[in-house]
């Protein structure tokens, strides 16, 4: 009989939302925090073009892509490490630094894939306490031990989209010592116009502890081509290189985040966007009890809403609900289409007037 390795099954599932819905095809699907604007038309021409020949191996080492990130964000290029999605490289750092019994810091509301890539990879996970759903550097620094290898971090956070102060961020950068990797996780930073706020980038040096990951997932809307990148120290761009499979980003990732990258008139219609989304849910969002948090990411988080997850497929309509964050009254909602969004509000609204 197989036995896998008791971390792996020590590890929990990935918890998607259910998309079962009476009339799938004129769903309303806000559960992913996916773009609904799409990727830039630059990135779908390189993409369909090189969809055309897949007969050939991708560059093994995303050379154009990552020249065209580092060019953007001020960077080496040596610094940069491509993965397939954010995923990928969360469960690559974790294999890369943790020895059986290591110790990761997250947020207890952090990503769900921190925790269970660091299981996965033999490790402990250790939850540090949030202020307001955004990670307390002081409780980081609390649980600090001689077993301490990374520290994730989500600015803004998901699933709830609190954002850290730039005091808060200092503060964390400081309490974790050089031989901890400190991750900064900034997939939502093309989103967050707060002011002081940072992806983060100016704290990765070579000889450093700074990591900061980013996604074309989101503000780029090319969450189906799996497309993430890590500017990071060099030790960890040299592990990581070793420890990703060779081809790890297709070709037509490749080109497509190539193109889109640092397409500003893209990210102007993006915010624009999000910035209708914030106000037209603001109300509503005032009206709701508990804590709603609403305006540094491209979704809106509810604290209290018991049985909106479950209230909302009976109107066609797909959020994500929390239970799987330990939230088990909270709910997700992803921004939609100006279209949906109206709809959404409307949804909502009947729930909030059932209860």
């Amino acid at each position: 009989m197989l036995k896998p390795r008791p971390a792996v099954l020590a590890a929990p599932r990935y918890q998607p939302a259910n998309r079962a819905v009476p009339d799938p095809a004129r769903a309303i699907y806000v559960d992913a925090n996916e773009s609904p604007l799409g990727a830039p038309e630059a990135a779908r021409r390189a993409a369909a073009e090189a969809a055309a020949n897949p007969e050939r191996y991708p560059d093994g080492l995303a050379s154009g892509l990552r020249e065209r990130i580092a060019s953007v964000i001020g960077a080496d290029p040596a610094a940069i490490v491509c993965g397939h999605g954010s995923e990928e490289l969360i469960h690559l750092t974790c294999r890369a630094l943790l020895e059986p019994g290591d110790e990761v810091i997250v947020g207890r509301t952090g990503f769900a894939i921190y925790r269970i890539a660091t299981l996965a990879a033999g490790g402990k996970v250790v939850d540090a306490d949030e202020i307001d759903y955004a990670l307390d550097p002081d409780s980081v620094a609390a649980n600090l031990t001689p077993r301490t290898r990374i520290v994730f971090v989500a600015n803004p956070n998901n699933p709830t989209g609190a954002l850290m102060s730039p005091d808060a961020v200092d503060a964390l950068r400081k309490a974790v010592p050089p031989e901890v990797l400190l991750v900064l996780d900034t997939a939502y930073a093309e989103y967050v116009t707060a002011p002081g706020y940072s992806a983060g980038h100016e704290w990765v040096t070579p000889e450093g502890n700074v990591a900061v990951m980013r996604t074309f997932s989101k503000a780029w809307g090319m969450a189906s081509l799996r497309l993430g990148w890590m500017h990071a120290p060099a030790a960890l761009v040299d592990a990581l290189d070793r420890a990703r499979p060779v081809f790890n980003v297709s070709t037509v990732s490749q080109v497509a985040g190539a193109a889109a990258f640092g397409d500003e008139a893209h990210l102007a219609l993006v915010r624009a966007h999000t910035a209708r989304c914030i106000e037209a849910f603001r109300p509503l969002a005032e009206r709701l009890p508990g804590r709603v948090i609403l305006g540094h990411t491209n979704f809106v988080f509810i604290e209290q809403a018991p049985g909106l997850a479950d209230f909302l497929p009976q109107r066609n309509i797909v959020a994500f609900g929390l239970k799987g964050y330990r939230m088990p009254d909270a709910v997700r909602v992803s921004f939609g289409t100006d279209e949906e969004t109206p709809r959404v509000i409307e949804a909502i609204e009947a729930w909030a007037g059932e209860r």
